[in-house]
């Protein structure tokens, strides 16, 4: 009878090793081993925007008049989103304004997105643009910005969600390009990104260059230049 109970305690024993065991893997090893391979992918996908962003740039440039890319998609979703955000600009007594479509990466709680020229990572709600847009400025001896150009690029096509492999092209649908000489620029940004582009003018400009008549106003989520020359040119690009 006692090697009976003995064996049945040393069965529970086992048993009881095997479940801890199990629970370890699962509380501590696989969450790790999960966050390993989100990270994997996410730099993998990082990459993959680069070159979007290089192709993006050659059609609107008129480097090329199409360009292809073969992208594969990993733990996550590819999203073409026609309609992703808007960006107002007042020029002068003159408003602006524009819609911009982006291209997304989603994966759990991570975003990389391609909007209006720049490569923009989010984790949460926190957001920051990895890879600068199409914005060009040039200043005078004193600190203050002369001349600027910007570019707002506008992805269209139809809206798409994007698993594994699949080839992206991009083809430049119009361009109008506008010249203002001498005039005050406002532009205000309203989508979940907003704070990156808020956060790039003000490092890029204001704390690095310490430009005199750049003014960021995170309240109003608005960049104002005054007494600039503008060259502001619209893209539409579309994504099939």
């Amino acid at each position: 009878m006692s090697k009976a109970i003995s064996e049945v305690y040393g069965y529970i024993l086992m048993f009881s090793i095997v479940v801890l065991t199990v629970s370890l893997v699962y509380t501590q090893f696989y969450p790790q081993l999960t966050r390993n391979q989100e990270a994997t992918a996410l730099k993998s996908m990082e990459n993959t925007f680069s070159v979007l962003q290089a192709a993006e740039r050659l059609v609107m440039f008129n480097v090329s008049p199409a360009k292809a890319v073969n992208i594969k998609v990993e733990n996550g979703l590819l999203l073409v989103n026609s309609s992703f955000g808007k960006i107002s600009l007042k020029v002068g007594g003159n408003y602006y304004n524009y819609t911009c479509g982006a291209i997304i990466y989603e994966m759990a709680r991570n975003k990389l997105i391609l909007e209006n020229g720049a490569v923009i990572e989010c984790s949460m709600k926190e957001c920051t643009i990895l890879l600068t847009p199409h914005i060009y400025v040039s200043s005078n001896s004193s600190g203050y910005i002369t001349d600027i150009f910007i570019s707002i690029v506008n992805i269209t096509g139809l809206n798409q969600s994007i698993k594994g492999m699949k080839t992206l092209c991009f083809y430049q649908i119009n361009t109008e390009i506008v010249s203002i000489q001498n005039t005050n620029l406002e532009m205000q940004f309203f989508d979940e990104t907003k704070d990156a582009w808020l956060n790039w003018f003000n490092f890029s400009f204001k704390i690095l260059q310490r430009y005199n008549n750049l003014n960021v106003d995170y309240t109003a989520s608005k960049v104002t230049i005054q007494n600039v020359n503008l060259t502001l040119a619209h893209h539409v690009i579309q994504v099939v």
